[in-house]
């Protein structure tokens, strides 16, 4: 008889045994797989998707939880941001890209993102690219400032519609004044030739400008020729969008994530009716239906699972103007604003400014997504502790349970040893059978660690926000699995010392 068929034969004959025993130690290597692989997804999944994200700015609450609502699109909102903030941040020179996000509507099941043309800017990071290059197929929705600021007049923020709007046209006229000066300045330190042509070249330069004006006035005054057309025509075409709409209208356009139109089955060209109500509110339809124009490329991050739609289209919706200012005031409000800075110190000083504003929450991602690891690495680090001490008392109950057959196992090894098995060979057989016993334990319980994942996979989506894979086996496991093979291989020691000292003379006399 080999070393290994005596090895299988003890476990035949104490079958009860050893599944308890093994089944024991695979509960505990069960919780630590499905830990180790719950929390490398999980921080693939934070990691990831948040690298190009730079600043969250909201409403006053948390600012972790305003992290995990823009950037990944979980969670409720904090509550509304005053929305003049938004055309503020893009008027700042520590400003590259300012990005908007309007909550409150869901479509089947999807959240809904209103928001500008800004998405699909090339420093928006997802998905990569610029303008089309971000998409599968179809274009970019349309978005219309004007159409924007008149929907929230007629929503009664008139006065702070007004003053966002000159909020990002001051910014405009602040550069063409500097603009002005320069060439002034410029003018003015260069003199003519001659020295004697600087005054006489302004007088020309206003008698210039006067004639001009005589002129413009004539034809504003002359109809176009053809009749009266003329204007209207040139009034159109100054107006036409890119699109096709006319500035000032709102024109309903949605662009969808890719897991979105894949799971859906919705193309470019459908029409959508998004309901209001996905932060957790009364869910009722719009009556409102969004032309599909445009479908983003896939990018693994919770962006495939949003439905983007045209900021301006959002507040031309009814049920929206109770939940478009902000309580107790006429003021429009927005979810939260997405800003990326210049490079450099501009990120320091825009967090320096908007910190000091009480009306605000600013939230640095990565400085966020570290403070989430840590909350996370701490409760995971609790888990895996439980887990392995479940390991661990496996272990010992398999030791205790061989330990205390050594004494029934007394006159079976000295027979065995009468009939020429050698000390070793009987502790090797002990040793053996508690090494295999934590292999088939441990291999059990790898696999149990996954199919635990796949029973769990479809609650941690809805709670946590993503879908773990299952079967995406780590390297870290197979160190869990000769690590726990060897302290059963250990555990098996004490027995087979046990076995090792039987005395063959004094186990073989006849039982009485």
């Amino acid at each position: 008889m080999t070393l290994w068929e005596l090895i299988l034969r003890q476990i035949r004959q104490r079958s009860l045994s050893s599944t308890l025993t093994a089944l024991s130690v695979a509960l505990g290597v069960m919780l630590v797989s499905a830990i180790l692989l719950l929390q490398d997804q999980m921080e693939r999944h934070f990691r990831e998707p948040g690298e190009g994200y730079s600043i969250v700015v909201g409403a006053p609450g948390s600012a972790l939880q305003l992290v995990l609502n823009a950037v990944y699109h979980m969670d409720k909102s904090p509550g509304l941001m005053p929305l003049r903030v938004w055309p503020e941040l893009e008027a700042n020179d520590s400003v590259a890209l300012a990005v908007p996000y309007a909550l409150g509507d869901a479509f089947r099941g999807y959240r809904v993102v209103a928001t500008t043309d800004a998405l699909f800017d090339a420093r928006f990071p997802h998905p990569a690219g610029e303008g089309e290059e971000k998409l599968l197929e179809g274009r970019p929705f349309a978005f219309d400032r004007e159409a924007l600021f008149e929907q929230l007049e007629a929503l009664g923020a008139r006065a702070i519609a007004e003053e966002a709007e000159e909020a990002h046209e001051g910014e405009r006229d602040a550069h063409e004044e500097v603009a002005h000066d320069e060439d002034a300045g410029e003018a003015r330190d260069e003199p003519a030739a001659g020295g004697e042509h600087v005054d006489e070249d302004v007088h020309e330069h206003e008698d210039e400008h006067e004639e001009h004006d005589e002129h413009a006035g004539e034809a504003r005054d002359e109809p176009a020729a053809g009749g009266e057309h003329g204007d209207e025509d040139e009034h159109e075409h100054e107006h036409e969008d890119v699109h096709g709409g006319e500035h000032g209208q709102v024109v309903r356009e949605a662009v969808l994530g890719y897991d979105v139109a894949a799971s859906l089955g919705v193309a470019v060209g459908s029409e959508i009716e998004p309901t209001h109500g996905v932060e957790g509110g009364t869910v009722h339809e719009h009556e409102h239906l969004w032309t599909v124009v445009g479908i983003l490329k896939p990018t693994g991050t919770p962006v495939d699972r949003v439905v983007f739609i045209n900021l301006d289209s959002f507040f031309s919706i009814e049920d929206h103007a109770a939940g478009a200012l902000l309580p107790g005031t006429d003021e429009a409000g927005l979810s939260s604003v997405l800003v990326f800075p210049r490079g450099g110190v501009h990120k320091a000083i825009l967090l320096g400014s908007l910190n000091r504003r009480p009306e605000l929450q600013v939230a640095d991602v990565s400085e966020q997504l570290r403070n989430l690891f840590t909350i996370v690495g701490s409760v995971d680090v609790l888990f895996l502790v439980v887990a392995i001490l479940v390991v661990i008392l496996g272990i010992l109950s398999m030791l205790v349970a061989l330990y205390n057959t050594m004494n029934e196992r007394r006159r079976e090894v000295a027979i065995l040893r009468a009939l020429g098995a050698r000390r070793r060979d009987v502790f090797g057989a002990i040793v053996g059978e508690a090494a295999l016993l934590t292999a088939l334990g441990a291999a059990a319980g790898l696999l149990l660690g996954h199919l635990l994942v796949l029973a769990a996979r479809g609650y941690i989506a809805e709670v946590a926000g993503f879908a773990p894979e299952p079967f995406a086996f780590l390297p870290i496991e197979a160190a869990v699995l000769t690590l726990v093979v060897l302290g059963g291989a250990l555990a098996g020691l004490v027995p087979a010392w046990k076995a090792y000292r039987t005395d063959v003379a004094a186990h073989l006399k006849p039982l009485s």
